[in-house]
């Protein structure tokens, strides 16, 4: 089931452990404010949260929206980040984002460019697999997405 939440004039859903981010144009600081809300609901809910990003329509982060983001993901179980239809500029800045994050983070978060939907939503279910595995769980009736 799809669960809309508001972020700004983007698009967020929240479909069990993956939030779904439709983000079109400038990220702001208010717009991470917004996602760090949904991200500490997914979490509350399964203790591992997974992010789907369609970035067809990104242009840009604000500075003080990345360093939000970066500080709060530091230590959190967040196991992955699929992006699809990034153009090179996304591609280019979602990089460097991802890597000053992961400068951060003491665990690295995975992250992926792939060009379809559902090559994305094949590599999250992937990291969740691997994530249960280590963890000694198996996907039952509570683990699956």
């Amino acid at each position: 089931m799809r669960e809309p939440r508001p972020y700004g004039k983007h698009e967020l859903y929240i479909e069990s452990d993956i939030l779904v981010s439709i983000v079109k144009g400038v990220v702001t600081l208010s717009d991470v404010k917004q996602l760090i809300v949904c991200f500490e609901e997914v979490l509350s809910r399964h203790g591992r949260a997974l992010l789907l990003a369609d970035n067809a329509q990104f242009t840009s982060i604000d500075a003080d929206a990345r360093r939000l983001g970066a500080l709060w993901a530091a230590g959190k179980p967040v196991l992955g980040l699929a992006t699809y239809n990034a153009g090179f500029a996304a591609r280019t800045l979602l990089s460097l984002v991802m890597k000053g994050i992961n400068l951060l983070n003491p665990n690295p978060l995975p992250f992926v460019f792939v060009k379809s939907e559902s090559e994305a939503r094949a590599w999250l279910a992937e990291q969740r697999q691997r994530h249960l595995v280590r963890s000694g769980r198996r996907p039952g009736a509570s683990e699956r997405p």
